[in-house]
């Protein structure tokens, strides 16, 4: 066992992640929908659960010895579960009650295209500084299941909460580190910087900040992503711009 003073010298120097830092989001219309609504999906979010994954793999047994078991197959959960305050209006279970209907109407019974109701999903981990460093895309998405709230006349001063269950078929993470453009769109959430745009002519807005090359800071959206490629690790820049993922279908 190491000695106690190491371990908690090297705690205090890599740290530790404290599961309450994370943001979700959601690509195409959903995600156009809750930008306008000021992310507010992502603010109701009380808890999530990310996904598992895992590999399948089946023993060789062309070789002498001791068998090797060989993947062959990725696997995921294809499940996740989002929990979310529910506002007085009711509005996070009917985002979803209205998703669930454009895939098969409740009146006629008729079936949506497939690639007409999916979405991407996003969750964001953040550290201590609220700053995303590492990123998961769970692609092909749709509600599964909107679970029931139980009604009771005892506590009246509880939040009701929703659950929901959406499907999904891939997952993808990655790292992400900061590029120029992040620092300068959060940069420019400084009301001193904004004024100061203002008296240069948008100077820094014109040169793509807050809405324009890069997108909407805080959908984190000019980063770097860290991606297998050739059996190593590379880094390249996010191009595309994200306004609630909406760059993904405009």
């Amino acid at each position: 066992m190491p000695r106690i003073d190491r371990m908690i010298t090297n705690i205090k120097k890599f740290g530790v992640f404290t599961p309450n830092k994370y943001l979700i989001e959601f690509s195409g219309v959903m995600g156009a929908f809750d930008m306008v609504m000021g992310n507010r999906l992502s603010l109701m979010c009380s808890s999530c659960v990310v996904p598992g994954r895992s590999l399948a793999s089946t023993p060789d047994k062309s070789a002498a010895g001791p068998m090797r078991e060989i993947p062959y197959e990725s696997l995921y959960s294809s499940e996740v579960t989002l929990t979310f305050y529910l506002g007085k209006d009711m509005w996070e279970r009917r985002t979803f009650e209205t998703w669930m209907d454009t895939i098969i109407d409740p009146v006629s019974g008729r079936h949506s295209y497939y690639r007409d109701y999916v979405s991407n999903m996003y969750i964001y981990v953040l550290n201590e500084f609220d700053m995303p460093i590492y990123r998961i895309r769970l692609e092909e998405v749709f509600p599964k299941q909107v679970s029931e709230i139980e009604f009771t006349n005892e506590g009246g001063t509880d939040v009701a909460k929703q659950t929901i269950t959406l499907a999904f078929r891939r997952y993808v993470p990655t790292i992400i580190t900061f590029g120029g453009a992040v620092a300068q769109e959060f940069l420019y959430d400084n009301p001193s910087v904004r004024e100061f745009d203002n008296q240069t002519g948008s100077l820094i807005n014109d040169l793509g900040i807050l809405g324009g090359q890069y997108g909407n800071p805080f959908n984190f959206s000019q980063m770097f992503e860290s991606w297998a490629d050739a059996g190593g690790v590379v880094e390249r820049s996010v191009g595309s711009f994200n306004l609630g993922t909406l760059g993904n279908w405009i």
